[in-house]
């Protein structure tokens, strides 16, 4: 998503979250759009956590394995990891598959990741609108885990 003047990725977020994720239909697309935004949270950690300004990373090209690596560097949240990982696999079965029904058992991993984090059970419900607003729920419990790694 590119950015516009005067925003950082937690407004961006915010935005995002509160506009958009409410009105998408289609879970795919939902998978989608969540991944572009933790990839956009993903550069504002890395950029804080170097020291440098939140857009420092906005327009690098790097795969959102690599921010992951990068951005989660020395810090002890596997869960978080693992969740992020399980979202990018989600990602790349949506994206570069005609059908595949892998993506159903990597949003799972995804949501039990979450849970890990927080200390209590996530699942990936059968029914797509249930689905959609796990997603929300998880994708904003990621978002905000990692802007709090970013403001440490």
């Amino acid at each position: 998503m590119p950015p516009k003047r005067g925003e950082n990725a937690i407004t961006r977020w915010a935005t995002f979250s509160a506009e958009n994720v409410a009105t998408i239909g289609a879970v795919e697309v939902a998978i989608l759009k969540t991944h572009l935004v933790i990839e956009d949270v993903l550069r504002f950690v890395l950029a804080k956590r170097m020291g440098l300004s939140d857009d420092a990373f906005v327009h690098l090209r790097i795969t959102f394995a690599t921010l992951i690596e990068l951005s989660t560097a020395e810090i002890d949240k596997p869960h978080l990891v693992g969740a992020l990982r399980a979202l990018n696999d989600a990602r790349n079965h949506v994206s570069h598959r005609v059908e595949s029904g892998e993506v159903s058992n990597k949003m799972t991993t995804f949501m039990q990741e979450v849970g890990r984090q927080l200390g209590r059970p996530m699942s990936w419900p059968e029914d797509q609108s249930e689905r959609l607003r796990a997603l929300h729920e998880a994708s904003g419990e990621t978002a905000v885990e990692l802007i709090q790694i970013a403001l440490r």
